[in-house]
């Protein structure tokens, strides 16, 4: 559920209107699993079945995750 919320959420993020379904997909499940837990987020089986390594990921989730915090401090 919260990897959904944050694809839901990665469409009204123009940086990631850029990329394709998919990799949006991968950074919204790496960003879930950070959030949800410490330590390591991505292994060989998620690489695997995404197409994507942890490195194409990273950073766009890092951001995904701050512009989410940002919404949620927002009022509108």
């Amino acid at each position: 559920m919260l990897a959904q919320y944050f694809c839901d959420t990665s469409l009204l993020d123009c940086t990631l209107m850029k990329e394709s379904p998919s990799k949006v997909a991968a950074i919204a499940v790496y960003a879930a699993l950070k959030v949800s837990k410490s330590g390591p987020v991505w292994n060989a089986t998620l690489s695997k079945n995404s197409g994507y390594k942890e490195e194409e990921v990273r950073v766009m989730a890092q951001e995904l995750i701050t512009y989410v915090k940002n919404i949620e401090k927002s009022s509108l």
